[in-house]
């Protein structure tokens, strides 16, 4: 158990502040919606994620509510991660938000490129929340994961068209061609059509 808690730290630690006490530029300061009402532990927990299907490379803007509830420490950090990099482990993005002890939600807007794992492994968002400020190493006090689906990119479509033939004087009066040709990338073929 300590050996995951301690690989755990070590994903966690990927882009994270370094303890210093200097809140990100990016901080944000908490709404005033609670977790729970009668929450008295630390727990966090993602909220109405958007959009839940995301397409493969493309950059995609995800909005977001973390609830939190932060007790018997005076502040702490949200951090936001994906695992972008690593099927295994998260980096977190540079948005993040100190909030003090007691419950909120905060909302989040970030854009990351999703990936997507060879399966059972699936594309996830992250959010943990930490004591704040913290030693540059150490174990969040709560975590949170939400999966997103990530679909294949539709299949590119590649058209060439001709341009139209002029009519020939000669034997074949009146004739004239044109054509208009798909590439379907996956079968590496054209398909064509004339009139």
């Amino acid at each position: 158990m300590r050996l995951l808690a301690t690989i755990i730290a070590i994903m966690l630690l990927a882009g994270c502040e370094d303890g210093s006490g200097d809140p990100s530029p990016a901080a944000r300061a908490p709404e005033t919606e609670v977790l729970a009402e009668t929450e008295t532990r630390t727990a966090i927990q993602i909220r109405k994620l958007t959009p839940a299907v995301a397409t493969v490379g493309e950059p995609t803007t995800f909005n977001f509510e973390v609830a939190y509830s932060l007790a018997n420490v005076p502040q702490g950090v949200i951090n936001v991660g994906f695992n972008s990099w690593n099927a295994n482990s998260y980096a977190f993005v540079s948005d993040k938000a100190i909030v003090d002890e007691g419950t909120g939600v905060v909302t989040f807007r970030v854009t990351t490129t999703p990936v997507k794992w060879d399966e059972p492994l699936t594309f996830k968002l992250n959010v943990s929340l930490s004591e704040y400020p913290h030693p540059s190493s150490w174990t969040p006090l709560a975590t949170a994961t939400e999966v997103i689906e990530v679909v294949d990119a539709p299949p590119a479509q590649k058209t060439r068209r001709a341009v139209q033939v002029p009519a020939h004087t000669g034997p074949l009066v009146g004739a004239g061609v044109a054509e208009s040709c798909d590439e379907d990338p996956n079968l590496a073929t054209l398909y064509c059509n004339q009139f």
